[in-house]
This record gives C-alpha cells, sequence and structure tokens, in this order.
C-alpha cells in the first residue's frame, strides 16, 4: 500500500470515528491526525490539505540496492528490526544465514541517496540477536527532511523459517513469509500480511491499515485502529484478542479458551468460533455461522445473526437490528426471547405473549439464550444435524 492510500485511510477513517455513534474514538483521531505530519511529503500531504500529486508505485526493476548484509545464525536465533520509515519484508530460506538487503526506488535519485543517508540505517549482530534500525528516531518527521520528492524504500530480510522475528516500522507495509517463533509486528501507518505462524507468542498491529494472516497458532493479539482484519485459522492457546477501531473483522476459524472481537465501527464475521466468546460492535452486523462454546454478542447499531451448536450459554443483544439465531431440532435451553417482533419456526414448540416476549424451555431446558433488540425483530429456527 502507498503512501497516498495510508492517508487516505487515516483522513476517512479517524473522520468517521469523531462523529455520531464513533465519538468514543475522537481522541485517537487527534492522535493519529498528529502522526500524519510524519508522512513522507511524496504523500501529497500539505499542511491540512490532501491531494494526488504524484504516483509513488514503482516497478520492480526502479528498485535499486543501497547496501546489504550477511550473518551466519541457528534456528531459534532472533531478528529485531526498527526503523521510522521502509516497507519490510521477511522471506525464509533453509540456510543458516540473515541477509539483509535495503531497496530505494525514487523519482531523483541524487535526492534520494542523500536522504537515506540522512536515515542513518544500520545492522549489527550482537550474540544471537540480529539487529537492524536507524539512528533516527522512530517518530522523526521524515516529511519536513525528506527533500527527494517521491521516493519508496523496502528492507528484504531473508532467515531461517524458525526465527524470533520483532519488527517495527513508522511508515510501511509488513510481509512475512511462514514463521516458527515468537513473532511482534507493529507499523504506525501500513498494511500487514502474513503467512502461518506459530509461537508461543504472537502479536500484530498496525495504527493506520489492514492486516491479514494465513494460519495462527499461539497467543494472538490482533490491532487496527484504522482497517480492515481478515485471518485465516487462529488456535491460541488460552486467549486470543482482536480488535478494529474502524474497520471490518472476518475470519474462517477462532479456537481459544477465552476470545475477545470488537470493533468500534465495522462489521464481524466468522465462519466458525470455538471457546468462550465476547463480541462487540458499535456500529455493524455480527456474523457467526457455527458457535461452539459461550457467546456475548452486542451490537449498537447492527444485525445479530448466529448459529449455535454445542452452547453452553448466549447473550445477544442490539438496539437497532434483528437478531435471527438458528439452533439444532434437538437443542435444549432456556429462552429469553424480548423484541418488538418475535417469529419462532415451526419446529421449534414455545408460547409467545403479546409484547413480543418469549420466556420459556426449549426441549426440557439447558443453557440460557437470551436475546434482546430495541426496535428490532428476533427470529428463531431450527436446523438439522
Amino acid at each position: 500500500m502507498d503512501v497516498r492510500k495510508r492517508l487516505l485511510i487515516l483522513a476517512l477513517g479517524f473522520g468517521l470515528i469523531g462523529i455520531g455513534a464513533y465519538q468514543i474514538n475522537h481522541q485517537k483521531s487527534k492522535h493519529y491526525q498528529e502522526k500524519r505530519r510524519h508522512c513522507p511529503r511524496s504523500a501529497g500531504f500539505h499542511s491540512a490539505h490532501y491531494s494526488i500529486l504524484d504516483k509513488t508505485d514503482f516497478p520492480e526493476s526502479a528498485y535499486q540496492t543501497m547496501f546489504s548484509r550477511t550473518f551466519g545464525v541457528q534456528d531459534g536465533q532472533s531478528l529485531q528490526v526498527d526503523i521510522p520509515i521502509g516497507d519490510v519484508r521477511i522471506e525464509t530460506s533453509e540456510r543458516n544465514k540473515a541477509h539483509i538487503e535495503f531497496k530505494m526506488a525514487s523519482h531523483d535519485s541524487r535526492k534520494a541517496k542523500a536522504f537515506f543517508d540522512r536515515l542513518m540505517f544500520n545492522v549489527t549482530q550482537e550474540g544471537s540477536l540480529v539487529r537492524v534500525f536507524s539512528q533516527k528516531d522512530r517518530h522523526w518527521s521524515t516529511w519536513e527532511d525528506d527533500p527527494s520528492g517521491n521516493a519508496n524504500i523496502r528492507v528484504i530480510l531473508r532467515i531461517p523459517k524458525s526465527f524470533n522475528v520483532h519488527i517495527r516500522t513508522g511508515i510501511g507495509d509488513i510481509s512475512t513469509q511462514a514463521l516458527v517463533g515468537e513473532v511482534r509486528l507493529s507499523s504506525d501507518a501500513g498494511d500487514i500480511s502474513t503467512e502461518s505462524i506459530s509461537g508461543n507468542t504472537i502479536e500484530i498491529q498496525t495504527e493506520a491499515g489492514d492486516i491479514s494472516t494465513g494460519n495462527l497458532t499461539g497467543n494472538v493479539r490482533i490491532d487496527t485502529n484504522a482497517g480492515d482484519i481478515n485471518l485465516g485459522v487462529v488456535k491460541a492457546f488460552h486467549r486470543l484478542d482482536i480488535h478494529s477501531a474502524a474497520g471490518s473483522i472476518e475470519a474462517d476459524q477462532l479456537h481459544a479458551n477465552q476470545i475477545s472481537i470488537r470493533s468500534e465501527a465495522g462489521d464481524i464475521a466468522v465462519r466458525e468460533v470455538k471457546g468462550t466468546t465476547e463480541i462487540k460492535t458499535q456500529a455493524g452486523n455480527i456474523s457467526i455461522q457455527h458457535m461452539f462454546g459461550k457467546l456475548e454478542a452486542i451490537s449498537e447499531a447492527g444485525d445479530v445473526e448466529v448459529r449455535l451448536h454445542e452452547c453452553s450459554g448466549a447473550s445477544l443483544d442490539t438496539e437497532t437490528g434483528d437478531i435471527e439465531i438458528s439452533v439444532p431440532e434437538s437443542f435444549g435451553a432456556i429462552l429469553d426471547l424480548k423484541g418488538s417482533e418475535v417469529e419462532v419456526s415451526s419446529e421449534i414448540a414455545t408460547q409467545q405473549n403479546d409484547t413480543g416476549t418469549i420466556r420459556t424451555e426449549l426441549n426440557g431446558g439447558g443453557p440460557l439464550i437470551e436475546a434482546r433488540t430495541g426496535v428490532g425483530s428476533i427470529s428463531l429456527t431450527a436446523f438439522d444435524h
């Protein structure tokens, strides 16, 4: 994702958060607007105005190697990257080598080279740790100090697959191939994409950008303040935390003892969930195709749709949306449903009063299934196993 897109995400995402249902994030918006001052001039940012002045997408052939380093390493060692600007790409190999290469593309090579030199990038090996860093602070004002016009910096790192990785970049995307180890990825303004990761700790965070992952196994935390999240199969050892302040969340499978999914302004859709789960969104729909475990799902302005399988209890709530619940035909539960209208399929024998409320046992009773909607309807249907 180029810098123009990052700025548009920041401007649109946090502009929306600051009004109406998103006022809870107004202070965050001010904080990230401040960060935009540090974006390179290549994004076309001037004072409070946004203009698309120049194209910053370069073909592969335009990238020139500025310098590179190679170190001998072993499986299970560590890589630490901390830079104020630049895309970071992790590639893996079977060799016991760590190869670091800095590349740059620009419209003015002379000025770009001077800018690159002022960043003072460095690469060192300290015992089992390979460090890639800049002597400029991560929040250094790159826009004010970059006279190069348009320039993209790319850091390519080739390491063994079994390696601990900690990456922080101020402005830039992060991508990784499959890794085994402790992995922490962080960007102030950029997308993050990964293949499968297996490790004790997996943390992926960006303040302005999308997050996309393959399968993850470990103690997992995913966080973006302005962007969408798309996950594969996530199996957490104990706890799984997923958060997007302004963006949708989608996942294939989520398995953990404790699961927390939050979005202040976005839809949440998961194919399968296993574990005690809390899902909250202020302005968005919630959809779970297959739910196993205990569920709390709350949307202030959106629909809630869940299909309960081996459920140990569910609490569903929306202020201005509909609720759709599906259960197996033989499912036993205590029902407590209240909405402007409550509809129950013919396969389910219940009694309904005139106030849009159902309180009854289903198939001899079981866990409590309660649903509340302010101005919407509730429907309950049955399905075959």
